[in-house]
């Protein structure tokens, strides 16, 4: 039997106006640890998140031992339009959910490889089988509805910029979340959220709560940021901006 709406709702409450952490380290990442994974939701907690989001059932079951911090359970898997799919069958949710999420994130978007309607359905069946909240990532204000009037308990913007209809998109969309938390809809910002004036941006813009992942978690491409930004720099020597001064004084 699933949670009553009001129980659910309950839940999502824990996520209200804070910062969620996503801890995530493909299999080919340096960071590719379990106990990696561990240590990154342990220092995130500390800092103050008030949620994660984890990928597969062995780092969510092992974070789940060591925090009471709400967590956002998602599998990704493989698949043909270039970027990892996020949860697209029912026996990831369940294994999702057993693992010890307290949300499960699948994606209900219209892609190249499988319509819209495929993906309501799976939620669907979903919400059937499931006792617990389901964040639906989409990508536009229209996914967003269309989940919500499907089951969904809230929605995610993950997929904005990554589908056929939203390839060109600017992210972080502020413009999307505002539309979507219009419609009175708990929206989850989430993509390409880098800095702290992102995060207060996104919740001035309606976001019920902010996703920020390798921001924070990834070093390589946090070291990636700034040395970009350390090759475009150009070489000034010293003595030509500051005269006779000693570079040290």
């Amino acid at each position: 039997m699933n949670l009553g709406v009001d129980e659910r709702a309950q839940t999502l409450e824990r996520f209200h106006g804070g910062l969620v952490v996503s801890c995530q380290a493909a299999p080919d990442h340096p960071m590719r640890s379990i106990d990696v994974i561990g240590r990154l939701a342990a220092a995130a907690e500390l800092g103050g998140a008030i949620g994660l989001r984890l990928e597969g059932e062995d780092d969510i079951r092992h974070v789940r031992e060591r925090t009471g911090l709400p967590i956002i359970g998602l599998k990704k898997t493989r698949s043909s339009i270039g970027r990892p799919g996020i949860t697209r069958s029912i026996d990831d949710c369940l294994a999702v959910a057993a693992a010890g999420a307290d949300v499960v994130a699948l994606e209900v978007v219209d892609d190249a490889d499988r319509p819209l309607a495929a993906a309501l359905e799976m939620l669907r069946i979903a919400r059937r089988e499931l006792t617990i909240p389901l964040l639906a990532d989409v990508s536009t204000s229209a996914e967003a509805s269309a989940a919500m009037d499907a089951g969904a308990d809230a929605v995610a913007t993950t997929l904005a910029g990554y589908t056929p209809a939203t390839a060109h998109a600017s992210v972080p969309d502020f413009a999307l979340i505002e539309s979507i938390a219009s419609r009175g809809i708990r929206v989850i910002a989430e993509g390409s959220v880098t800095t702290p004036a992102d995060v207060s941006q996104a919740l001035a813009a309606g976001a019920w709560a902010v996703v920020v992942g390798g921001a924070i978690t990834d070093p390589l491409q946090i070291t990636a940021r700034f040395a970009r930004a350390a090759n475009a720099a150009e070489a000034t020597p010293l003595h030509a901006t500051t005269g006779s001064r000693h570079p040290l004084s």
